[in-house]
């Protein structure tokens, strides 16, 4: 830059970041075009006008109530503030006011720049940071890493304080960082440490640091903030570097380029020798902030632009100026964003505004442009675009059938299996839901969706197919999506499942279940005539009653043997094995009594044994450790029928489901007299158990059904345990 003068306005024209001076507490000195476009004016309009001709009085008052205060305490104020812009969108700037000061330390006039944030902010508040790893990373960086509670003083120290400030980092535990800092520095950097505090935005600082040795260093240093689970600050980490010689260079800068270098973008100068790599004339002093460069290090041709671009991307950029040279009446022009190589060797991206300067005689002497860094908003691009393939992915893998529909019943988005079931109708986005999935001209009575637009709420129901589809039956599951700020309801997701065989298979079950219902009335009413007329029956009868009553009850198994074979449903024919087996229980009682001498009650232990023998030859359990204990105990016909068809039950139940095919297990009946008149029947195994989640108060199979019921027949209660297998435990009283 040393013969070429730059021109300023063009520099700050080209650059995102809005510039403004005020000379006074309210009148515009200058304004650049992105400050303009900001507020929707013309750069023109700014000079020399009040800022009460700009903005609200509210606005004006507080920019007023600013600049009075920098005019008055003559330092650089930073604050961050929500501000509407031309189109009536609220946006978050980040606003630094800087005084320019005379040669009589008077303000001369305030140089402000203002950076949107709203981006930023957003997702600054989304970051946490594993201090465990902060501490692992910071073992390999060059840069100087510390960490200090809210007073400034250290809790941790990298090991690069050792190689840059010669300090032990364990000595400095405990220690405040302000013992360190320049006496002409201190007061500054307290204040700037304590708006760092007020208004959490992370932020630099310069300062002179006191080397072990007694001399002193500049430090740039760069204040963030580690947050715990809820927000609340944890600690303040700092990182900071040897800015030193950098410093001993920016004495020299000109004041031409000061406010460049209070931005976040980098100015070049170019000179128009594409051979050589576009040597660079001048580089702002931001740029070793930005890229880790110093100035110096593209002086004397020491590195050309070119030199810094990444190599799979200077042909595009060389190709691109030489189209936008071409035209005579260009003199600005913009690079799609290309990637820079970092001193470090890290890859930055960036975007560009590139202004072409001419001669008299028309011919391009250099190009000069500025760069910003946007490597955050292309990687937050890139995972956008990730993340949008992985929910496309997901998308379309799921089985079921899924379609997102808005609140006006329209399909936005359906996977393929949607696509596959409704062919007949594709392509179903852009169609009202109904017409495509149900071929209706109106919202369905029945749709679940209607009902979740409406309540906000899950939804679900069991709805028909299309007409002369193989699809016959679907489960339709409707969630709501709602705005995640303002919680209205934008839509719904619907997942479909075919429920076609399930549902057959539900109502040929439910068939079947019903008639054998109605046999097992049939023949509970049966065996409840014959066992009235025993009743009835003469005492001198008793035994020969009994006698025909065994008889009939083994007529009654014979014929229920006989209308099993009719079914050739398994689940059908179990029943009917079931019905056999309690009659066969009964059919034990008369048969004890018949053979034995008292008439009016029968041993317990004799009807247990034989009845236990007889279920494991009928469920072939030649695998089953059998274990009976069993005191002796007489009770009437009422005791021992629904007792003996209780053992029979969960006997049954046990050598049917405890075990799986040849595996071994044991098997326990238990039965004593706890005290006089109260009697504990235990049945218990070491299979497979029961589900922990059945209600015994309300069962659903007939066969806990008719346990709880019989049960209650011998005035009892009972206890069902789980753990190791099934336990029952009966407690009742006679």
């Amino acid at each position: 830059m040393s013969e070429i003068e730059v021109d300023q306005e063009l520099l700050l024209d080209q650059t995102n970041t809005q510039i403004f001076i005020f000379i006074d507490e309210q009148t515009y000195y200058i304004a650049n075009k992105a400050h303009a476009d900001f507020l929707g004016l013309d750069k023109s309009e700014f000079g020399n006008v009040s800022i009460y001709d700009i903005f609200t009085k509210d606005v004006a008052d507080y920019f007023f109530k600013d600049n009075k205060k920098i005019f008055k305490i003559k330092e650089k104020i930073h604050t961050r503030e929500w501000f509407k812009n031309s189109k009536g969108v609220s946006r978050l700037l980040s606003i630094t006011k800087t005084p320019k000061l005379d040669s009589c330390n008077n303000v001369e006039y305030i140089i402000c720049s203002a950076e949107d944030i709203t981006e930023k902010n957003q997702s600054e508040k989304q970051k946490k940071k594993s201090e465990e790893l902060f501490r692992e990373i910071t073992k390999n960086m060059v840069e100087m890493i510390c960490l200090t509670d809210k007073n400034g003083n250290f809790v941790y120290a990298g090991p690069t304080y050792k190689s840059n400030l010669g300090y032990n980092p364990e000595h400095l535990i405990g220690k405040s960082v302000f013992n360190f800092v320049h006496p002409d520095d201190l007061d500054r950097i307290k204040s700037e440490f304590n708006s760092l505090l007020e208004t959490l935005i992370p932020r630099k600082s310069e300062y002179r640091c006191l080397h072990a040795d007694g001399h002193y260093l500049w430090l740039e240093t760069y204040g963030n903030f580690i947050y715990d689970d809820i927000g609340n600050i944890k600690k303040i980490v700092f990182t900071g570097r040897d800015i030193t010689k950098r410093k001993q260079l920016e004495q020299k800068l000109k004041n031409t380029y000061e406010i460049i270098n209070n931005s976040l973008v980098v100015a070049f100068l170019w000179k128009n020798d594409e051979e050589s790599g576009w040597p660079v004339e001048y580089v702002s002093n931001n740029v070793v902030d930005i890229f880790g460069y110093y100035v110096d290090d593209f002086n004397d041709d020491k590195l050309s632009y070119a030199d810094i671009i990444h190599p799979d991307d200077i042909e595009r950029v060389k190709s691109e100026v030489e189209t936008y040279s071409e035209n005579p009446d260009r003199f600005k022009f913009q690079h799609k964003p290309y990637r820079i190589i970092t001193k470090n060797r890290n890859i930055r991206w960036v975007d560009d505004r590139t202004t072409i300067i001419r001669n008299d005689c028309g011919e391009i002497t250099h190009y000069q442009g500025v760069i910003l860094d946007i490597t955050d908003r292309k990687m937050a691009e890139e995972k956008l675009m990730e993340n949008k393939k992985m929910l496309d992915d997901t998308f379309e893998s799921i089985q079921d059938g899924i379609s997102v529909i808005d609140t006006d019943f329209n399909v936005i988005r359906a996977n393929s299996k949607m696509g596959e079931w409704y062919k007949v109708n594709t392509p179903l986005e852009g169609k009202k839901c109904y017409q495509v999935y149900h071929n209706n001209d109106k919202p369905c009575d029945y749709c679940p969706t209607s009902r979740a637009l409406k309540t906000g709420k899950t939804e679900t129901n069991i709805v028909p197919g299309l007409p002369n589809s193989k699809i016959e039956w679907l489960e339709i599951y409707s969630y709501p999506m709602n705005d995640r700020y303002t919680g209205e309801i934008l839509g719904v997701v619907e997942f479909v499942r075919d429920i076609t065989e399930k549902t057959k298979t539900e109502r040929q079950l439910e068939k079947y279940s019903t008639e054998l219902k109605q046999i097992n009335e049939e023949l509970e009413n049966r065996v409840q005539k014959q066992t009235e007329e025993i009743k009835n029956a003469e005492r001198l009868r008793v035994l020969e009653l009994h006698h025909r009553i065994k008889n009939n009850l083994q007529v009654i198994s014979s014929l229920l043997n006989l209308q099993s074979e009719k079914f050739n449903d398994d689940t059908v024919n179990e029943a009917f094995r079931d019905t056999q087996n309690r009659v066969i229980s009964m059919s034990l009682v008369h048969q004890k009594i018949y053979h034995t001498k008292g008439l009016e009650s029968i041993n317990i232990r004799d009807y247990i044994e034989d009845l236990v023998e007889h279920l494991i030859s009928l469920y072939n359990g030649e695998n089953i450790l059998i274990k009976i204990d069993i005191q002796d105990a007489y009770f009437g016909i009422d005791t021992i029928i629904p007792l003996g068809m209780l053992i029979n039950e969960l006997v049954s139940n046990s050598l049917k489901y405890a075990y799986s095919e040849d595996e071994y297990g044991e098997l326990n009946v238990i039965f004593y007299e706890t005290e006089p008149g109260i009697y504990t029947l235990i049945v218990s195994d070491n299979g497979k158990g029961i589900p922990e989640d059945i209600d015994l108060d309300n069962p659903g199979s007939l066969g806990l059904q008719l346990i709880k019921s019989l049960v209650d027949q011998i005035n009892g209660d009972f206890k069902l345990h789980g753990n190791n297998g099934t336990e029952f435990v009966i407690n009742f009283s006679c």
